[in-house]
């Protein structure tokens, strides 16, 4: 995982993982074939976020790991795309392919597949995004990992964020975070804003919620 303290240089793309560790026959196969990842990041770890916000070009591999996760992968690619595009590797037959893409995976690449057609597929997604695509930077700020992200999301977007979508990228595959952990943490975070001549907009419709940083008023 990736280190508690430092960052690595943040080349190739980042691999998310819902199960831990789970992630070494997919990585020893795209190296065998000439790719290599990034760090390998855990689900609902900030710290490994603020990392993937950090990729040039901004990539990240989500590898779905276990069947029992399939119900939760929309939500998940959903969640994901907020740190940047998304790839899904996930077992053949997998009856969300067709909800990951229309979620806004650029890609769904079958886990069994020889590993020369997985990194095949992924340079060809690479060689589609700019090399100096826009990073959703994370800004230093006061605070915990989480909350320095938050802040760095509502800078980077400055639209309407979907509470389901945070509450599923900070909390654990299949049981997102509480929506009044939540509201809490939006709570602390729009009071950085200010710093930006910002302000946290709060837009509560039928079951939803969204947040967004908007220009102070003057």
């Amino acid at each position: 995982m990736v280190d508690e303290l430092d960052f690595p240089d943040a080349s190739g793309p980042g691999l998310l993982v819902l199960d831990q560790p789970g992630d070494g026959d997919l990585r020893a196969g795209l190296a065998e074939a000439g790719l290599t990842l990034g760090p390998t990041v855990g689900w609902g770890e900030p710290r490994g976020y603020e990392y993937l916000c950090r990729l040039r070009p901004p990539l990240n591999l989500l590898d779905a790991g276990e069947a029992r996760h399939a119900r939760d992968l929309v939500h998940l690619v959903r969640a994901a795309r907020l740190l940047g595009p998304v790839v899904v590797v996930a077992h053949a037959g997998s009856d969300a392919v067709v909800e990951c893409l229309a979620a806004g995976a650029l890609d769904v690449i079958d886990r069994a597949a020889p590993p020369a057609e997985r990194a095949a597929r992924l340079r060809a997604r690479l060689r589609r995004l700019p090399a100096r695509g826009v990073r959703r930077l994370v800004p230093a700020a006061p605070g915990a990992s989480a909350q320095r992200l938050l802040l760095g999301l509502l800078l980077h977007w400055r639209r309407p964020i979907c509470c389901h979508d945070l509450r599923w990228l900070f909390g654990r595959p299949g049981q997102p975070l509480s929506l009044s952990a939540l509201r809490a943490r939006m709570h602390r975070v729009g009071r950085l804003l200010s710093a930006y001549r910002l302000r946290l907009e709060v837009d509560a419709g039928w079951g939803s919620t969204t947040y967004r940083a908007v220009p102070l008023p003057g």
